[in-house]
């Protein structure tokens, strides 16, 4: 596979955060491939084009996901047997690999309003559902791939490890009681061996802050 390298950079990764940050916070409507209104601005980017223009957050994102160290590899829109990609992410022998699903950021993304009222219910949004199976699909790709040998040529690693994720919507729009509802299903949700993670992208840049302030990402020294 034809990856990007890149070398982790803590204060490389510092302004793409704030970056990041600033954008989430003027913007509650992104979509994969454009945010706001579109057509209104076509230089405008969505979020696919958020993460390949900061790639030191996907860089970060193996520090959340693999064993160890971050990710030093990636690629976005990887072909994967008829299925495509949004990113894919792994260490340097290729043992740990992550593919990622990016879906719209967007309010209700995770949970749907059912009824509203005064016991407003919800259900899981159909772009959660859409994004889970992505990666139900590329799961049976990998399982098809290993009966027939064809994931020898996909990787440099003869049998990797390989993670699932899939973010969207916003932590910021869910109360407790749906955060612990998310919570269960990602405690629970496994699809032939494999746990899907799922993260808000506001819970992402979060997550990725918690670890640079716990000391789990080691500074580069000069």
């Amino acid at each position: 596979m034809n990856f990007n390298k890149i070398e982790f950079d803590t204060e490389m990764l510092k302004p793409q955060i704030e970056t990041v940050k600033k954008l989430f916070r003027n913007c509650d409507d992104i979509q994969e491939k454009y945010y706001g209104k579109k057509g209104v601005d076509e230089e405008r980017v969505g979020t696919q084009q958020i993460f390949e223009n900061n790639p030191m957050l996907l860089s970060a994102m193996g520090w959340l996901t693999f064993s160890y160290g971050p990710a030093t590899k990636w690629i976005r829109e990887m072909p994967f047997g008829d299925f495509q990609v949004d990113f894919a992410i792994a260490n340097e022998d290729e043992s740990e690999i992550a593919l990622i699903e990016f879906e719209p950021a967007v309010k209700e993304a995770v949970f749907k309003v059912k009824n509203e009222g005064k016991d407003t219910s919800y259900e899981w949004g159909e772009i959660l559902e859409h994004g889970c199976g992505q990666l139900y699909d590329w799961m049976y790709y990998v399982h098809d791939a290993k009966q027939t040998g064809k994931f020898r040529n996909l990787f440099e690693c003869e049998s990797p490890e390989i993670k699932y994720i899939v973010v969207a919507g916003w932590k910021k729009h869910a109360n407790k009681k749906l955060l612990e509802r998310l919570k269960w299903r990602k405690d629970s949700l496994v699809m032939d061996s494999n746990k899907i993670s799922v993260y808000f992208y506001d819970e992402l840049i979060e997550q990725i802050c918690k670890t640079l302030e716990y000391g789990k990402i080691k500074i580069k020294m000069d």
